[in-house]
């Protein structure tokens, strides 16, 4: 391990020498490498992105053009310490700095303008949002480690807060299409305007696609077959992820300091390799997600405070058909059908205020409170889910034998943050949350951040936090099948997180970062079928350590190269075997080079290296791959039109994610080179 380290760490500062040899010869340092760069997310108010009390990668408006993203798993991929890996049911996760063990993605807080888009069902924003838009995204802000001392729960690992487009970044209308392989094609309209005192901004989107057919080459149900069960199997066969979609939200702002903020996704896709990790022909996801938000800003005091409302609704709608098995298993005339729908609200109102005590020293208080019901919790089969004796056809048995159960939580919080320049180079921050849940009672999650200015632009930062995550509506209250029965007496997940990051420039031109994590877990919430009644139980612990360092350099204004690395070594604290399911070492390498006026050149090689499994998963290591994307730019090739062409995996790499279950045989094959065409119109 420390020949190891010595080695990355060698590498990672030549590598830097590189590029400042490389960049010697340049003049003037571009606007976009300025530390001027503001944040928000790391302390709810604007800061320097230098002097923020946390890890945080920020992407931006014009990064996302250049590389051609696709949704924004595309551009999370590009971050140290993130993994981005499919999931049985179809959706993509998020994995951050060697945390896996799930297939959701509930330990990572996902803001859009500061509202959470977590759903309560599985704690995750991924359920509808793993091909969030880009077109209408400003900006990025990406904190990695816990940030429940200011977002309170599923804040375990990271906070990512998707900032829109205002009115001002518009300025008028823009409409777009997209193609692209597996018959895939969207249309676009991205609105903003100034009307007085009013802003107003919005996007909409239409999607569909057949998705890629990818060959499994065995199933769980061809697993089972294979030992002479009683079921039947599609496999050699190919996987389905057919999407449609549709995307709405609506941003106003008032100069009074009144917004709203408002979001409507509806989503319909298949389910990949489906509930039980089996090939499937009919199943469908119909699922919808929205919210309003109205929000009051004022200032008091001669501005020493500043004041912030919010009232917010949710609706989360859940109406899933999963086709589990084919015809004939278990003697079924048809094919083994398992229909469950959820209805999950939340009410949530907040206050915050920013009390700026002197030019260096502000102080933050707030509170929220949430109402989370979920109801309407309904359950169809054909067959019955203890005996598997087909009931005659597909039916409504809610009564008899329904999956989960209507339920509320309430929840209440205050937290409190003091941000302290103790002097010209030093800043302390500290703050922390309490959390009231009425279902398992109270956390409390504090915070500590050191920020010394070296010298000039360089950083030295020495941060401490803890975290929590909620049990989710299916580990409590799951019931009625053979496989998930939920716990009721479990307790929220624990994490404590120690850093320390650095943040040198190389030259004018050329900035790097790096970072030291150690994380602490207790109380994961793991699978335990030797538990009986239910095999959720509060039995895990994680230890996890690993480096993340990252490398901008500048050419001339528009064009740089990159670079990012991430070792991160995840293990059980107790027996101290590696916890499997994500890579060692992951790194992103790539250029963006601006050929001419109008247009641009973007290339970015993605490095996965083995991925080891966990103690008791007997399979072979994954092996490492290397994938290159690539991207062409023209903007303004005719008036107010631009076209981009985006090649994704090359080289026609093969590779698979991995499956945590070991009910796969060669784990979840990847799309093969694919080519997408975007074109921008603006009025």
């Amino acid at each position: 391990m420390k020949r190891l380290f010595c080695a990355l760490t060698a590498a990672y500062f030549i590598f830097c020498g590189s590029c400042a040899y490389l960049v010697a010869g340049i003049q003037e340092a571009p606007e976009l490498l300025l530390e001027q760069d503001l944040v928000v997310t790391a302390t709810k108010f604007k800061q320097k992105l230098s002097e923020a009390p946390a890890i945080m990668s920020v992407i931006t408006a014009d990064e996302i053009e250049q590389m051609s993203a696709r949704d924004v798993m595309d551009v999370l991929k590009r971050i140290p310490g993130l993994n981005i890996y499919i999931a049985r049911y179809g959706q993509r996760r998020v994995v951050v700095r060697g945390i896996e063990l799930t297939d959701g993605s509930e330990k990572v807080k996902v803001l859009l303008d500061g509202h959470s888009i977590n759903e309560p069902f599985f704690g995750s924003a991924m359920t509808l949002h793993d091909d969030l838009v880009v077109e209408n995204i400003k900006r990025i802000e990406v904190i990695r480690g816990p940030g429940s001392a200011l977002y309170g729960a599923n804040a375990f690992v990271a906070v990512i807060n998707i900032i829109t487009k205002d009115a001002a970044d518009v300025d008028g209308i823009k409409t777009g299409i997209n193609t692209g392989r597996f018959k895939t094609r969207a249309g676009s309209v991205l609105y903003g305007k100034t009307h007085n005192d009013l802003e107003v901004s919005g996007y909409a989107q239409y999607y569909k696609t057949d998705g890629p057919r990818l060959l499994l080459e065995q199933d769980l149900a061809g697993k089972l077959k294979g030992f002479g069960l009683p079921f039947e199997t599609l496999t050699p066969g190919d996987t389905n992820l057919w999407k449609e979609k549709t995307d709405l939200n609506l941003k106003i702002k008032h100069s009074s300091g009144l917004t709203f903020n408002s979001k409507y996704t509806h989503r319909r896709r298949a389910d990949y390799i489906g509930l039980v990790w089996s090939l499937g022909k009919d199943s469908d996801m119909n699922l919808q997600q929205m919210f309003a938000e109205l929000g009051y800003v004022h200032s008091l005091l001669d501005n020493k405070l500043s004041m912030e409302y919010k009232l917010a609704a949710d609706l989360f709608t859940e109406d899933v058909l999963f086709d589990v098995f084919p015809q004939g298993t278990f003697g079924l005339p048809e094919s083994y059908k398992y229909g469950t729908i959820t209805k999950d609200s939340i009410y949530e109102l907040s206050a915050k205020g920013d009390y700026t005590l002197s030019p260096a020293n502000v102080i933050t208080v707030g509170g929220t409170y949430e109402k989370i019901t979920q109801f309407d919790v309904a359950f169809k089969t054909n067959a019955n889910p203890f005996t598997n004796a087909y009931l005659g056809g597909y039916m409504d048995v809610t009564n008899r034998w329904n999956w989960n159960i209507d339920t509320t939580r309430e929840i209440g919080a205050l937290y409190a943050q003091d941000v302290w320049d103790i002097n010209e180079k030093v800043g302390l921050t500290l703050g922390a949350r309490y959390d009231h849940y009425n279902d398992f009672g109270g956390t409390t999650n504090p915070r500590a951040g050191l920020v010394w200015n070296v010298y000039k632009d360089m950083y030295l930062k020495i941060l401490y936090g803890e975290a929590f995550r909620a049990p989710n509506f299916r580990e409590l209250y799951d019931r009625n099948n053979t496989n998930t029965v939920g716990n009721p007496e479990l307790k929220p997940e624990k994490i404590k997180t120690s850093e320390i990051g650095f943040d040198y420039p190389v030259t004018s031109k050329v900035k790097t970062r790096a970072n030291y994590f150690k994380n602490e877990i207790k109380d994961l919430i793991t699978n335990d079928f030797s538990q009986l009644p239910s095999p959720f139980i509060n039995r895990g612990t994680a230890k996890v350590q690993g480096v993340e360092c990252e490398i901008k350099a500048f050419l001339n204004t528009r064009s740089y190269v990159y670079g990012n690395y991430s070792y991160q070594d995840a293990r059980d604290k107790k027996t101290d075997k590696f916890l499997g399911g994500v890579p060692f070492n992951k790194g992103n390498l790539g250029v963006n080079y601006a050929v001419a006026n109008h247009i641009n050149v973007n290339m970015n090689f993605y490095l996965s290296g083995q991925t080891p499994r966990a103690a008791s998963d007997t399979r072979p290591v994954i092996p490492g791959y290397v994938t290159i994307d690539t991207a062409i730019l023209s903007q303004d090739v005719w008036k107010n039109v631009d076209i981009s062409l985006s090649v994704y995996n090359l080289l026609d790499k093969k590779y698979f994610d991995p499956d945590l279950s070991t009910n796969v045989l060669k784990d979840y094959p990847q799309a093969g080179r694919n080519m997408f065409v975007k074109a921008r119109y603006k009025f």
